[in-house]
């Protein structure tokens, strides 16, 4: 346990803030997330390319979306699938703060099908590419997120 400790106090001291990690029954990591001021749970996958929403949750949250011409690819049937964006005005993952940040936004349902009785509702997913711009460090023993402040 001294380790995990070493490597707490040099995380933070490397300007790193942390989040807790709820883990389900089916080992997936929940990251407890606000979006504009609304409190969700979101699934942390790093093997997502891209943090995406859920069509029908963004409607509910009245987040204004664009569309674009992108390829999906991912769990189920992707082919047809309409793709929009938005920008979150302010993202949230515990004490870390994140201004306008792009999510892409699609239909979930295919994830809410899998992990729907484990998860419940499925906000989204925050995926690699904000672990890497925020240099994210997982710490599977105390389940903790850490993300890096980026120098200004």
């Amino acid at each position: 346990m001294p380790l995990l400790k070493e490597l707490h106090h040099f995380l933070l001291e490397q300007k790193y803030f942390f989040v807790e990690l709820e883990v389900t029954i089916t080992n997936h990591f929940i990251i407890p997330v606000s979006l504009n001021g609304h409190e969700v749970k979101m699934i942390l996958d790093t093997g997502a390319s891209h943090s995406c929403l859920d069509q029908k949750k963004a409607a509910t949250l009245n987040l204004v979306t664009d569309d674009v011409d992108m390829v999906t690819v991912g769990i189920g049937d992707t082919e047809n699938m309409q793709v929009q964006m938005v920008q979150i005005e302010h993202l949230q993952l515990g004490d870390f703060h994140i201004h306008d940040y792009p999510f892409t936004v699609l239909d979930l349902k295919n994830i809410e099908l899998a992990l729907g009785e484990v998860f419940g509702e499925v906000c989204g997913v925050i995926g690699s590419e904000l672990l890497q711009k925020y240099e994210g460090v997982i710490d599977c023993k105390t389940l903790r997120l850490y993300l890096k402040t980026l120098p200004k």
